[in-house]
């Protein structure tokens, strides 16, 4: 769970609706950010949504609350998945998490490859 260097060894998820999960994202140097959410709807192999929150530096839920919908359609043999995060309250924060969201994407196409296996 992360783009590039980025890992979240240490995630937890209760995965039902009502259910909360934490991210904790550690990056190459150490350094760890935090995001935590709770899950709105789960169609189990179809699709996904959930708030997502980052923690601000005293570890407390930061203030930008927005949406992320997942859902999964097969197509073929494999499966295409659609993204849709929401509710961002400007676009510097829309666009970091369009650049993030692609690194994570590159992150998942390498794992599912067998090229992307532990985090560091």
């Amino acid at each position: 769970m992360g783009p590039g260097k980025i890992c979240a060894p240490h995630s937890t998820m209760d995965a039902r609706v009502g259910g909360a999960y934490v991210f904790p994202m550690q990056r190459p140097d150490g350094t760890v950010t935090t995001v935590r959410g709770a899950i709105k709807e789960l169609i189990p192999n179809r699709k996904l949504r959930f708030t997502w929150v980052w923690d601000k530096e005293d570890g407390t839920p930061g203030d930008e609350v927005t949406e992320i919908t997942l859902e999964f359609r097969p197509i073929g043999t494999g499966t295409r998945l659609t993204l849709r995060h929401t509710g961002f309250t400007d676009r510097d924060s829309r666009d970091k998490h369009a650049h993030g969201w692609s690194g994570c994407a590159d992150s998942l196409e390498l794992y599912l490859a067998g090229k992307l296996t532990t985090c560091g």
